[in-house]
Parts: structure tokens; sequence; C-alpha cells
């Protein structure tokens, strides 16, 4: 019984206290007055580092990142990353509605309610094998005027699949 106990008591101090900085850290304020109405997801998350021959010294984290909008038709406005270090968000790029459309297979940059699009080539490269946190973003517009976003942390691990 005690055994339980303590095990039942260990996984609610991880859920409690095992999350990261990234995970914990506030959210940068362009997303503060905005509504999250379009779902982002990254898959697989966390990822970790694999090597190409064809590119040695390089590892990437082969990833896919998808946005959906369950409920509203929605314009693109823009979207973009941030990647966390010092303790913070920081943003790292920001892509027109045109360009963020082109990588996610959005015609016109005019998503569907209720269809999926997915980057499928959304991967990190370095030449360091250090794991980090990104956070994708989206902002659109809604047919009623309104703007809302989606974002989605995707953490990267510093270790490579098969290690």
């Amino acid at each position: 019984m005690k055994k339980i106990a303590l095990l039942i008591l260990s996984l609610m101090c991880v859920q409690l206290y095992g999350q990261s900085a990234a995970e914990k850290a506030p959210l940068p304020d362009k997303f503060a007055d905005l509504p999250q109405r379009i779902q982002v997801h990254h898959f697989p998350s966390p990822v970790m580092a694999s090597t190409d021959a064809a590119e040695p010294g390089i590892y990437f984290w082969k990833h896919n990142t998808s946005i959906f909008s369950p409920d509203s038709d929605a314009t693109i406005v823009e979207g973009g990353a941030y990647i966390f270090y010092n303790d913070q968000w920081n943003h790292r790029v920001t892509y027109t509605a045109k360009e963020f459309a082109a990588f996610f297979g959005v015609p016109n940059g005019k998503m569907k309610a209720g269809e999926p699009y997915t980057f499928t080539d959304n991967w990190r490269r370095d030449s360091r094998l250090l794991g980090g946190w990104a956070l994708w973003y989206i902002i659109v517009e809604l047919p009623s005027g309104d703007r809302a976003c989606g974002f989605e942390k995707l953490d990267t691990v510093g270790d490579l699949y098969g290690q």
C-alpha cells in the first residue's frame, strides 16, 4: 500500500512541478486580446533528432505542423514562430499571409471550416544536437471581421531517435 501511495504522490509531483520553464512561461503579448479559435498541432511532439547521410554534421527535427479551424472559415492574416530562451518567448519570424498559406497549402489564404492544412516539411535543422522549444502561431480574420489566433508549443529534444 505504501508503494502505491508513493507512486501516486510522485506522479502528482511530476504533473505539478515537472513542466519546463517554456511550458510555464507567459505567452507573447501578441495573443493577449485574441480568442484562440484555430487549432495548431505538431506531430510528433516531442520530436527527437535524426541525421541524413546526404548532409553529414546536420541534425534534423522532422515534424509536421497542422492548422485547423473547427467551426468557421478563416482568412490568414499572418503566421510565425517564437523560440524560447532567457526564460521567455522571443520572436523568431513573422510570415505574410501569402507565405504562411503557401507553407500549409491553404488556397488563397482562405481556410475552410473543418479542413486541416499541413506544413509537411516544417523541420528544425542545426549542426548542434541541442533541444529547444518553439511556438508556432497563426492569426486569422473570421467572416465576422473579428480576429482570432491559434498556437502550439513544440519540444525539440536534444537526443537522436534510437539512442
